[in-house]
């Protein structure tokens, strides 16, 4: 199990980047595009390149607010 479990963190995950949209209704103005950014980690599993590719998918989406969070 631990090798599994460390091939996934170290082999995997850290190059699983993806945009998901999700419509949310609230009382805005007007529509906001939001780029949340979560549990990102330099490190021997995720590069800096890797983290500055991540980043560049989102910020294509041109967004309003910029939300980065961790655990």
């Amino acid at each position: 199990f631990g090798g599994s479990a460390s091939y996934w963190m170290y082999g995997v995950e850290p190059h699983r980047f993806g945009v998901t949209e999700t419509e949310v209704r609230a009382r805005v103005p007007r529509p906001l595009r939001v780029l949340h950014v979560a549990d990102w980690h330099v490190s021997d599993g995720m590069t800096a390149p890797e983290l500055a590719r991540g980043l560049a998918l989102g910020l294509r989406r041109k967004p309003d607010l910029i939300c980065l969070t961790g655990d």
